[in-house]
C-alpha cells in the first residue's frame, strides 16, 4: 500500500496451476466510476502489482490462489450477503447465468496473472459483463 508493495511480473505466476488466480479480496457494490458507473458490480481483486505507485491505496500484496469454480462461488456469496443484510431476496437478475451485473477484475495488476484470459472467458458465460481494471503496463 502506498509504493510499498513487492513488485512483480508474469514470471511471479509461473507454474500457477492453471483454472486459478491468486485473490486479495472479493465484493458487490455499486460501480462508481468508467463506462458501468451506477450499476452493480461484483469485484475480484487479484493480488500482486508491476508497480509500485506512490499514490496507490489498495492492498494487494498477497491473496489465496483460488480456482474459478471457487472465486465464483465466492462472488455469490457476496451478493448474497448483500441483500442478506437488507432482509432483501436476491432479485432474479442478480443471479443465474446472464446477471445483469458487472464483473470486474481488478488489482494489483490483474493482465500479470497468466489465466486471466480463461477466467473472463467464463465469467461471459454468468455475467453480461466484465471489465478490467490495469495499469495498462503489461
Amino acid at each position: 500500500m502506498f509504493g510499498k508493495n513487492e513488485i512483480v511480473g508474469k514470471k511471479f505466476f509461473k507454474g500457477q496451476a492453471d483454472n486459478t488466480l491468486m485473490v486479495t479480496s472479493r465484493f458487490y457494490t455499486i460501480q462508481g466510476e468508467g463506462p458501468f458507473r451506477g450499476e452493480p458490480a461484483v469485484f475480484v481483486r487479484l493480488a500482486k502489482c508491476n508497480l509500485a505507485c506512490s499514490f496507490c491505496d489498495t492492498y494487494f500484496d498477497s491473496g489465496d490462489v483460488l480456482t474459478f469454480d471457487e472465486i465464483f462461488a465466492q462472488c455469490d456469496e457476496e451478493i448474497e450477503k448483500f441483500y442478506a443484510s437488507r432482509n432483501m431476496a436476491v432479485p432474479d437478475w442478480a443471479k443465474g447465468t446472464n446477471r445483469r451485473i458487472v464483473l470486474i477484475v481488478t488489482g494489483g495488476e490483474p493482465s500479470i496473472q497468466p489465466n486471466l484470459e480463461a477466467f473472463l472467458a467464463g465469467a461471459n458465460k454468468i455475467y453480461a459483463r466484465t471489465q478490467i481494471e490495469s495499469n495498462g503496463i503489461n
